[in-house]
């Protein structure tokens, strides 16, 4: 899942990769449904975590 995709993401890029908005980036990671860490100013996501995310809402529906 996601093979194309870097180990490390930004935001804009796991909006190309769930086909989300930025707004809705920003939310799944405030509310800690996709960790993240920033390094300086940028917010960083590890493609685990995007792939756990979609796992879990999977179990969800």
């Amino acid at each position: 899942m996601f093979e194309k995709y870097d180990d490390i993401v930004d935001v804009a890029t796991v909006c190309k990769m769930l086909k989300i908005g930025k707004t809705s980036c920003y939310e799944l990671i405030k509310t800690n449904k996709i960790k993240s860490f920033k390094i300086k100013n940028k917010i960083l996501i590890a493609k685990i975590g995007v792939i756990n995310f979609v796992e879990k809402e999977r179990k969800i529906s």
